[in-house]
């Protein structure tokens, strides 16, 4: 199978449907595919963004995790975080989608070419530790 750069998905059971991922989660492993999928928001507090504006050449992506550090063990949501950090080292495809008000959007496959930590508020206002992946769209197809 091919997904192609631009396709529109209805809604994350399609892309469930195809690659085996989370219908929920921003990060999630795929069954069917050696692939991490990841879901752009900018509805969260720390928006994700494509750059230079207008493209998908870039992309800034908050780690997954909505309470207390991510970097801790203790987060139910480090695992995730951990699988964008070693993708290259476990040979796993970062495939990102972006959303618009009635799709999500192939923006194609992408490599982690740095990473850094912010602070943010989460859900409970508490301040904690977030990861920002520095994503590099690497190719516009991905084939499976």
């Amino acid at each position: 199978m091919e997904i192609n750069y631009k396709q529109r998905f209805e809604d994350r059971r399609a892309i469930n449907k195809m690659l085996g991922s989370d219908i929920v989660k921003g990060i999630s492993l795929t069954k069917k595919a050696d692939a991490i999928v990841l879901i752009m928001n900018d509805e969260e507090l720390y928006s994700d963004y494509f750059y230079p504006k207008n493209t998908y050449d870039y992309c800034m992506y908050t780690g997954i995790g909505r309470y207390g550090h991510q970097d801790s063990i203790n987060n139910n949501m480090y695992s995730r975080n951990m699988d964008v950090l070693t993708h290259k080292k476990d040979k796993r495809t970062l495939l990102v989608f972006d959303k618009d008000e009635n799709n999500y959007i192939f923006a194609g496959q992408y490599e982690l070419i740095e990473t850094h930590q912010n602070v943010q508020p989460d859900k409970k206002d508490e301040l904690r530790r977030v990861f920002v992946f520095h994503l590099k769209q690497i190719s516009k197809t991905y084939s499976f």
